[in-house]
């Protein structure tokens, strides 16, 4: 092929490898594969968009409207209970006394309630780890009598077998000597 046959045909993609990738005519003069890389630009367009990318103006509208009308409220909500504070009547006054004296109470009785939670636990805690001690305690213990019976009936069987080879070398000298 002429060069300016295979550069039409380049240009308009008709050279390409068997997996189809468009080659491209170099200085030299000869036909390269043309590296693709990956790109978004080079994706397919998918049929169907992703759920992460289905997000609109009007829902990201909506999403900021609440959040702003919730910040609204916590502060209209603060405002209202300072004024009742700083200019409330003696009766409001009175009761919002009583209410923090509640909510200390409150606070005291779950601050109680944790600490004899953490009481009953570190109490069950130790009480396994003593149990877990007493046991391997136990078990050592068991190990050791054990392994001292066994070292008796070594020692048994050992001065039996010992008894035996000396009254076995008695009768045998006492045979050479009456044999001699």
């Amino acid at each position: 092929l002429s060069t300016s046959v295979c550069t039409n045909l380049i240009a308009k993609g008709a050279i390409r490898d068997r997996r189809g990738v468009p080659h491209r005519w170099t200085s030299s003069g000869c036909i390269a594969m043309l590296k693709v890389r990956q790109s978004i630009i080079n994706r397919p367009i998918r049929p169907v968009a992703s759920r992460a990318t289905q997000e609109s103006i009007d829902s990201e509208y909506a999403l900021e409207t609440s959040r702003a009308e919730s910040r609204r409220q916590r502060r209209q909500a603060l405002i209202r209970e300072r004024q009742r504070c700083l200019f409330g009547t003696p009766e409001e006054k009175a009761q919002i006394a009583h209410e923090v004296k509640t909510n200390q109470e409150e606070l005291e009785r779950a601050k109680e309630a944790i600490a004899r939670d953490e009481e009953r636990r570190d109490a069950w805690v130790m009480e396994g780890a003593r149990r877990r001690e007493e046991m391997v305690n136990a078990m050592a213990m068991n190990d050791n009598a054990a392994r001292r019976r066994y070292l008796q009936m070594l020692r048994d069987d050992n001065r039996k077998a010992w008894d035996r080879q000396r009254l076995y070398a008695s009768q045998c000298l006492t045979r050479l000597g009456s044999a001699g």
